[in-house]
């Protein structure tokens, strides 16, 4: 994660949830509260659609070993 998912700021280090599995930081209690209002399947759908993982989200090369 680089930046918060809906707004592309900065992470704060402590607002953060679950998202499914994935820990997801954002930048403030705005944006969590997005995610805490939402149903689960909403959240993961909020989180990880197209445009805010792209502003959330770095893609890295995989490593290999």
């Amino acid at each position: 994660m680089v930046a918060c998912p809906f707004s592309g700021k900065p992470l704060n280090p402590e607002i953060k949830t679950k998202v499914g599995t994935t820990e997801v930081g954002f930048c403030c209690e705005g944006c969590l509260g997005k995610v805490t209002a939402a149903t689960p399947e909403a959240a993961i759908e909020l989180v990880f659609a197209d445009k805010a993982f792209d502003k959330g989200f770095k893609v890295g090369e995989e490593k290999k070993e």
